[in-house]
C-alpha cells in the first residue's frame, strides 16, 4: 500500500508559502501578518490544511464580532482564511477550499466628510506658513490633485512633466496597479516648483 501523503499545516503553508509570496506581492502584508498572529496561529496553526472546515471558521467569524470587534474587521479575519485556503488550492497543496460559502457581515464602515469652503481655506493657510515644507508641501500634493498618500510619496521627477502639466502615476506605485496620468493644476504645479527650488538649493 502506497503510504499515505502527510499534509502540511495551516502554520507551515502560511510560513513556508504565503508569507514569501505576501511580503512579495502585497502591500499590506503586514496587517494580515496581524491577522494570523493574533486570532488565527493559535486557533488553525497546527491543523492540518484539508482539516479546516467552513463551521471552525464561522464560528471564529462570529466569536470576533461577539468579543466586540467591528464587523467589517472580523470580515477581514474570515476573508484572509478563505484567501489563505484558495492559494493553497491554488498552488496544489489543497484539493478544495470548504471556506467558499463562508457568510460575512458585508459591513461598510467607510466614512467619508469633505471639507467645507472656509475650513479648506484655513487648511491652505495653515500649510502655507507651516514650517515643515515636506510634510506641508505633500499634503498640499495631495489636496490639488486628488492622489493616495503612497502615490505621492514614491512620486519621481522623471514621472513629471512640468511643460503638459501631467503627472504619471506607474501601475507599480498604483493601489489597483493600473498607471494613470493625473492633470496638474496651478496649486501643483506651485508646490512641485517650491520642491524643485528646495532640491536645487
Amino acid at each position: 500500500k502506497l503510504k499515505a501523503k502527510k499534509v502540511m499545516t495551516v502554520g507551515d503553508f502560511y510560513t513556508l508559502h504565503y508569507l514569501p509570496y505576501a511580503t512579495q506581492h502585497l502591500r499590506s502584508w503586514s496587517r494580515y501578518a496581524l491577522y494570523y498572529r493574533k486570532h488565527l496561529k493559535g486557533r488553525f496553526g497546527d491543523l492540518p490544511l484539508n482539516k479546516v472546515t467552513l463551521a471552525d471558521v464561522q464560528r471564529l467569524h462570529s466569536e470576533l464580532a461577539a468579543s466586540g470587534l467591528k464587523p467589517a474587521t472580523c470580515d477581514h479575519y474570515a476573508k484572509f482564511m478563505r484567501r489563505l485556503l484558495n492559494l493553497a488550492v491554488e498552488w496544489g497543496l489543497l484539493t478544495v477550499n470548504p471556506l467558499t460559502g463562508l457568510k460575512l457581515f458585508n459591513a461598510d464602515n467607510k466614512q467619508q466628510r469633505f471639507l467645507n469652503q472656509d475650513e479648506m481655506q484655513r487648511l491652505m493657510q495653515q500649510l502655507d506658513k507651516d514650517k515643515n515644507r515636506e510634510v506641508a508641501c505633500l499634503i498640499t500634493l495631495l489636496v490639488a490633485t486628488g492622489a493616495r498618500r503612497g502615490e505621492a510619496l514614491q512620486a519621481r521627477w522623471c514621472d513629471i512633466d512640468l511643460v503638459a502639466r501631467l503627472w504619471h502615476i506607474p501601475s507599480t506605485t498604483a493601489k489597483n496597479k493600473t498607471g494613470r496620468y493625473v492633470p496638474l493644476n496651478d496649486l501643483a504645479m506651485a508646490v512641485l516648483d517650491e520642491c524643485e527650488t528646495r532640491r536645487s538649493a
